[in-house]
């Protein structure tokens, strides 16, 4: 009774559920078989040249497993069309391959299976590639972004804002005075009004002060202010202004108008400018000034200025004033500043002229730069009537007075640069080179530019020094380390095989980085391990992580990795790069099983390339295929033919781009294809077809459902399309990050009647359909007839059918849930336009839409058009939500509707109707019920459906599956067992039982344990009820209907069993689930099914295992097996050592009871070197594998070059035969004539040498060349003379060297050069000169006479002459004595070593000395003060401190007539203390009475008064008594 209670309420609750719940569409299922018997039914296509065959997946026929050989040919047939060669087994096949990869294109030859054919035992092989996460390898990038995530990838437009310095907002309130005085220039009085709502106003606070007219509209969108006058001209009279402008550039304008023709325009920053206009006719002119805003922000100060206007004839020049004088330095500049006269004439043009260029140059602007130091005159003339002004220019030569750089002080990493800036001082210093230099050039380089670069850790100083001066400044660089950013690890996720290896690559970001230290580690160490290069090692089945980190700044990255069993056979793909297989392949139904591919190469697959040829009616199944590169697909890596009813069942992986299931990179025809295989790639990724290209490229009627993950431009059949897909869909999960789409990636062609129903998850630009929809060669793309049925997720532009459109989206529909972050639609996500507008039209949404910004039912951003669509989901966000559009920012959208309570606040785009108007056709105005929409067809969904995509998805029943796990414990153990659902699922009431066998097995403790299942029906307010043990060997299960829904896959409970001891090693104990009742109500599904009576078998395997590991002699590992107790291990394939023997392994593995490690042995190899020269044997070496190699010694002839060996450093594993070049040189012979090139020949050493000939001119006479018989080993030039007859040459000579050459006949007048100039001499005369100055018969030699000059030194003292020297040029100097006075010190002369070619004045200083007298206190000993005293001079002393208890005595020093540093120390006396030795006794008592009594006359009153009364008596002589005996 209890029971059925239970069940009635449940069915309650259900019923319940139901009818709160929406109608909503049917299901996927149904649309899926109804796609696949249209393909199924599909004839042959006429232009594959191959009949279509069913594939054989019922009992088909295979070969034996490949043993790794190549046949000699193949099993039969001829290569015809009708006899075709038959392949029966691997050895044929690989036959072909190497036939291809030789280059046999085997152009329309034909092939055909004969059966299945196995290239390894699949026989327990755990399918490469399908366990573990699909996102694995994610690297840290500490800000939690995807890696190849970019605001590129997003779509995002930004705008980088653009620095313009903004002046302050002009003034509001109106200054005193009209606007005509303020326009009008001196003397005018024209009139001009401002009208409007926003007049000119006038305005005193312009920039320079002046009083003009100011626009009126500042900080006003979409305005305009205005003001004009209207005059009558003559023809050539003007108008003419001044203006200013600060405004929003290309935007807000300011613009002057003539006859309401715009002649001026400006905007942005525009200073103080002038204009003129001329009438060209007379009549009458109206002149418009306006500054007009646009609808947006503002700019800089949002106005413009006019002032004097002048209106009338233009006025003529009456002259110039200049500036006077302008002083410059060399390589400064100045302006030549004048006023043209009157301040409004027309013509202001004026010239410029320099009277000496060489000393300042000036150009059109008046701008005058100095040149070389001297005096000239600039002249101004005017254009108009020619008035001239002129301006002195004085060019001088600026010392330089010092230097700074910048920066001061600065970091800088290993490999980076940088820029100092060295400054010279003044700033318009003639000389400002510099020279820089660094204290240490191992850690940092610069150049004479100041460019530094850092070269290795540690602190360098660079110094700049001017070469004027010699002033100096310093800077100190600290060279650091490049820090690390970020890692990452490729692959991010493989497969290796048991006992196998494979190589993981860190990349270090930046490149440059100084610390490239990296760890490796791994999440377990019982199935692989890693070393410190990143090599991976398969030590027993199953999946971990490998982490690598960075030794700088712990950034760490990691790689999952499956280790599967190794198969024996490594496949080679037929046909490679430039050898393409070109002809028909015929499956014939049959699968290539096995297919095993690890590798760095690009093209990979069963096919690597195939151009022209046809590959039909083949399986590759039960694969792994594995390329570090590109290109890779599981059928063919590149398709350049036909690929038509094929398939892949295995896995594909690639760590580069174009990776397909089928095909990699396609551009040929794909059709009736399909993949059930994980595919795993980087760009361009797809189930089926990774890329497909242009030109006549299609993909038809494929399918896929297997796992798809990659990075970017990720689909379930296509990763990117540039040409046409037609009936295509998907039912795998699809992961990746940028352009992720169920179906395509990313497209910019044509996508028709293609569906998903498979996850799709990404970041960017994720769609049900297809991830991004791009423009192709200025034409939009198109997606029409399209849906989706699976779950869409990502973060920005995230859709239902498209995420990024920018091109055509018609009669599609989404009907499941998307959750998205911003730009979120239930069709699309970001409807973009760019030269045409992103088109959605005809489309609809039934599912809920979740995001943050920008989301809506049918579109969530929009920049383009969206009509006649609408949304019946739910739509949530934060901001910019909406029924219809989340935002629109530019665009239209026009007959769109919304379910009105289908979000809680909605925007204003699109129209809302209720349920009941939603359910009328009238109610969706310009919707076309006639040819595109309909309201018949499907009452399970009774709103606006396609009539040619038309929602046809019918409620399914066998969504959910029940599991047992199959676990294995060894005997006296305890163990834990899964019991598992999975499936798409809302509610259910379940109840189960557990059936075990009590001999082998007990229930520990309670026995269950929650799943993730069970939580789930917890959180959803179920009521439990688990009972551990009602009867031996059964435990029941019950979960009552709960309050709210729940689903997922995952397990529902555990159970802990202990198995009992006795149980025999290899018992196979079973474990039944029996599902009595399960109620559940499917995804989307609108009324509840029951499973009644379903049940499913595990198992607890009794058995105990040893870890037996073979390695090589590095101890890398070759086999980890995981053997049962008391049986041999399998023995691995022998491993090779380079240049070593394997030899056998170092342990029995026969019958193994207990963990072990099994080490191979080797000995080693020898091997020789054979030299020849030149082909020729020369000598022989051998070597043992490994050591040091040196070449042998070779004496090179003369005149020959030899190139040596290339030998290695260490003997490799194999006899070398190393050949060296020894070549005869060539050398030049180079024939001069009169020191000029005539010919240059090419000999070979030794061979003999032909002077060249030549044709002696007439009158003239020609040495010849002194030819050597044979080539030497050398180049050599020859010189030779050809001289005129009967000319003569005088050589003009200075100090050996020829200053000057005439040449002529007998009896020519000699031409004599100028005089020669040489330093510190004065030219006399050219000794050898004929006296007549006529040329002789003979050549001649004349030789410069020089007499050497004289020039004085001045010597001063403190600026006083005192003597003067005569030196001839270049004579030792010899300085003057001086007498010192006492008590000076004299500086000395500074002159050079020899004289000059100058007069010097050269000054020495004569300074009088100073002294230190050091005061100090000769009570305590502390210093007083130092006293500075001149020589001869006495010092003045201070009073001494005064101190209780004593009186200053005197000083103890002289102080008179300084002449030296002198101590002077200040004396006390103590009172009381009258015979002065240092205390006071009864005795200084005595005396004073006695002096106080008139018996002593001599004594210090001073010392004596103790009392300091200013007298001396008794009492003073008793206070003292009293001091003395200690009583006071």
């Amino acid at each position: 009774m209890k029971t059925r209670l239970r069940r009635a309420l449940a069915m309650i609750a259900l019923i319940a559920f139901v009818v709160t719940m929406l109608p909503l569409s049917a299901f996927a299922e149904a649309r899926t078989s109804f796609i696949r018997s249209r393909i199924d039914s599909r004839p042959a296509r006429p232009d594959s040249g191959i009949e279509i065959v069913p594939h054989k997946t019922e009992n088909p026929k295979r070969s034996a497993i490949w043993d790794g050989s190549i046949a000699a040919g193949f099993a039969g047939g001829s290569g015809t069309e009708d006899d075709p060669y038959l392949i029966s087994n691997g050895s044929e096949l690989a036959y072909l391959a190497q036939q291809v990869n030789s280059g046999n294109s085997y152009e329309n030859v034909h092939f055909k299976l004969t059966n299945d054919i196995y290239l390894n035992d699949t026989t327990d092989w755990e399918l490469w590639g399908t366990t573990g996460s699909s996102s694995a390898g994610k690297a840290d990038t500490r800000d939690g972004s995807a890696i190849g995530a970019t605001e590129q990838d997003k779509g995002d437009k930004v705008d980088e804002p653009i620095a313009i310095p903004v002046r302050p907002a002009p003034k509001t309130e109106l200054e005193s005075g009209t606007l005509s005085d303020a326009l009008n220039a001196a003397g005018q009085s024209n009139t001009f009004v401002s009208t409007g709502s926003y007049p000119w106003r006038v305005d005193s606070t312009t920039y320079d002060g002046r009083t003009a007219a100011q626009s009126g509209n500042y900080n006003v969108s979409s305005s305009t202010s205005s003001f004009s006058t209207t005059v009558t001209l003559s023809a050539g009279d003007i108008v003419s202004f001044e203006y200013c402008v600060s405004s929003e550039s290309n935007y807000d304008k300011f613009e002057f108008s003539v006859n309401d023709s715009v002649v001026l325009t400006k905007s942005g920053l525009v200073s103080w400018n002038s204009y003129s206009y001329q009438a060209t006719a007379d009549g009458e002119y109206t002149f418009l000034w306006s500054y007009t805003k646009d609808g947006s922000v503002n700019g800089n100060s949002d106005a413009c200025w006019v002032d004097n206007v002048y209106i009338g004839a233009p006025l003529a020049v009456t002259g110039i004033e200049v500036l006077e004088q302008l002083d410059i330095p060399v390589n400064g500049t100045g302006t030549v500043a004048f006023s043209v006269l009157p301040e409004n004439a027309y013509n202001k043009n004026v010239s410029f002229e320099s009277a000496d260029a060489g000393i300042a140059a000036v150009n059109a602007n008046g701008v005058v730069t100095g040149v070389s130091a001297g005096e000239t005159t600039i002249t101004v003339t005017t254009e108009d009537g020619g008035f001239t002004g002129a301006c002195t220019i004085n060019v001088y030569n600026q010392a330089v007075t010092g230097v700074t750089i910048e920066p001061s002080e600065a970091e800088l990493t290993v490999g980076s640069s940088t820029k100092l800036t060295a400054t010279v001082l003044p700033e318009n210093a003639t000389n400002k080179n510099v020279i820089y230099s660094v204290d240490d050039e191992s850690i940092l380089s610069v150049d004479q530019d100041g460019n530094i670069t850092g070269l290795s850790l540690g602190t360098a100083t660079v110094t700049v020094t001017t070469e004027d001066g010699g002033f100096t400044a310093s800077t100190e660089i600290t060279v650091i380390p490049v820090q690390v950013t970020g890692v990452g690890v490729s692959p991010e996720a493989a497969s290796v095989g048991l006992g196998h290896t494979i190589q993981l690559t860190a990349s270090i970001k930046p490149s440059n980085a100084t610390n490239k230290n990296l760890s490796w580690s791994v999440s377990d160490e019982t199935i692989i391990s890693v070393d410190d290069r990143g090599t991976v090692t398969g030590l027993s089945l199953g999946t971990a992580t490998v982490i690598v980190t960075t030794e700088d700044g712990g950034f760490s990255a990691s790689a999952e990795i499956t280790v599967c069993y190794a198969p024996a056979n490594t496949w080679t793909v037929i046909g490679t790069l430039n050898k393409d297989f070109c002809g028909v392949f015929n499956g014939d139904g049959y699968a290539v099983c096995g297919i095993y591919i690890n590798t760095r190469n690009a093209i990979q697959g069963l096919f690597g390339t195939n151009r022209h040829s046809v590959i039909a009616n083949l399986g590759v199944a039960e694969s792994y295929i594995y390329a570090n590169s590109y290109w890779v697909g599981g059928v063919v890596g590149c398709n350049y033919g036909t690929v038509t009813n094929c398939y892949n069942t295995g896995s594909v992986v690639a760590s580069g781009d174009y990776v397909g299931g089928v095909v990699g990179f396609s551009d040929g025809t794909v059709t009736d294809c399909y993949n059930v295989g994980s595919v795993t790639g980087k760009e361009n990724v797809g189930g089926v077809v990774g890329y497909n290209g242009y030109g006549t490229s299609a993909v038809t009627d494929c399918y896929n459902t297997g796992r798809v993950n990659g990075n970017r431009n990720v689909g379930g059949v296509i990763g990117f399309n540039c040409s046409s897909i037609t009936e295509c869909y998907n039912t795998g999960n699809i992961t990746g990050s940028n352009g992720v789409g169920g179906v395509i990636g990313g497209s910019n062609s044509s996508i028709t009647d293609c569906y998903n129903t498979g996850s799709v998850t990404g970041r960017y630009h994720v769609g049900g359909v297809v991830g991004s929809v791009v423009r192709k060669d200025g034409s939009n793309s198109h997606v029409t007839d399209c849906y989706n049925e699976g779950s869409i997720t990502g973060d920005e532009s995230v859709g239902g059918v498209a995420g990024y459109n920018l091109g055509t989206v018609t009669d599609c529909y989404n009907i499941s849930i998307v959750n998205g972050n911003e730009r979120v639609g239930g069709v699309v996500g970001y409807n973009d336009s760019f030269v045409d507008e992103g088109t959605v039209t005809n489309c609809y949404n039934t599912s809920s839409i979740t995001g943050s910004n920008g989301v809506g039912g049918v579109v969530g951003y929009n920049y383009g058009t969206v009509t006649d669509c609408y949304n019946m989901g739910s739509v949530t966000g934060d901001e910019s939500v909406g029924g219809a559009l989340g935002q629109k920012l530019n665009g239209s959208i026009t007959n769109c509707y919304y379910y009105i309570d289908c979000c809680a606040s909605s925007n204003s785009y699109g129209t809302a109707l209720t349920n009941e108007q939603m359910l009328r056709a009238e109610s969706f105005e310009g919707f076309d019920f006639e040819t595109v929409w309909t309201m018949d067809g499907n009452p399970g969904y009774p709103y606006p459906k396609l009539i040619n995509n038309f929602q046809t998805a019918s409620p399914t029943t066998d969504d959910v599956v029940f599991s047992v796990e199959n676990v294995t414990a060894a005997p006296g153990t305890d163990v834990s067992v899964a019991f598992n659902i999975e499936g798409e699922y809302e509610s259910h009431a379940l109840t189960a039982f557990v059936r075990y066998d009590t001999n082998m097995l007990s229930v520990v403790g309670n026995g269950i344990a929650q799943g993730n299942i069970w939580q789930n029906m917890i959180a959803g307010g179920g009521t439990i009820v688990a009972d551990a043990v009602t009867r031996p060997g059964q435990v029941p299960f019950m979960a009552i209907m709960p309050t709210n829904p729940f689903s997922g896959s995952g397990t529902i409970f555990t159970m802990n069993f202990h198995v009992n001891e006795s149980v025999e090693l290899g018992t196979v104990i079973p474990l039944e689930l029996e599902i009595r009742e399960f109620y559940y109500m499917p995804v989307q599904q609108t009324s509840p099914t029951l499973i009644p009576f379903t049940s499913d078998n595990g198992s607890i395997t009794a058995q105990v295992y040893h870890s037996v590991t073979f390695v090589d002699y590095d101890g890398t590992v070759l086999s980890a097996q995981s053997v049962a107790h008391g049986s041999a291990a399998i023995e691995p394939t022998a491993p090779e050592r380079e240049g070593y023997a394997f030899i056998g392994w170092d342990k029995d593995f026969s019958n193994v009871t207990e963990d072990m490690t099994v080490t191979a042995q080797y000995s080693a190899n020898s091997y020789s070197i054979t030299y020849t020269i030149n082909g020729a044997e020369y000598t022989a070496q051998t070597y043992e594998f490994g050591a040091a190699v040196s070449a042998p010694e070779y004496t090179v002839p003369e005149g020959h070059t030899f190139s040596g060996w290339n030998i290695p450093e260490t003997m490799p594993a194999e006899n070398l035969v190393l050949d060296a070049a020894l070549t005869v040189n060539e050398y030049t012979v180079t024939y001069n004539i009169n020191g000029e090139i005539y010919a240059i020949q090419v000999y070979a050493y030794g061979e003999e040498v032909f002077a060249p000939a030549y044709d002696v001119p007439d009158h003239f006479t020609f040495s010849g060349w002194d030819t050597p018989a044979t080539m030497p080993a050398e180049n050599i030039v020859l010189d030779a003379t050809l001289v005129e007859d009967g000319k003569y040459t005088v050589s003009f000579m200075v100090d050996g060297e020829t200053y000057f050459t005439f040449t002529g006949y007998e009896g020519d007048a000699i031409t004599v050069p100028e005089n020669p100039e040489k330093l510190g001499h004065t030219f006399d005369a050219w000794d050898g000169m004929p006296e007549d100055g006529v040329l002789p018969a003979a050549n001649i030699t004349v030789t410069a006479v020089w007499s050497v000059n004289t020039y004085t030194i001045t010597y001063t003292v403190n600026g006083k002459g005192y003597s003067i020297q005569t030196y001839e040029y270049g004579a030792a100097i010899i300085t003057p004595a001086y007498d010192v006075p006492e008590g000076y010190t004299f500086s000395g002369w500074s002159v050079p070593e020899t004289m000059p070619a100058e007069d010097l004045v050269v000054d020495a200083t004569c300074t009088i000395n100073v002294y230190e007298v050091t005061l100090i206190d000769g009570f305590n000993g502390d210093p007083i003060a130092v006293l500075y005293v001149e020589h001869g001079r006495d010092a003045i002393l201070p009073d001494a401190p005064e101190h209780a208890g004593y009186i200053f005595d005197r000083w103890d020093g002289d102080s008179t007539n300084v002449t030296e540093n002198r101590t002077i120390t200040a004396c006390y006396w103590m009172i009381g203390d009258v015979n002065h030795d240092g205390e006071i006794t009864t005795y200084d008592a005595l005396l004073i009475m006695r002096y106080a009594l008139g018996l002593e006359t001599e004594g210090n009153e001073l010392i004596m008064d103790f009392n300091g009364n200013g007298c001396v008596d008794s009492l003073d002589a008793l206070l003292v008594l009293r001091r003395s005996i200690g009583a006071a």
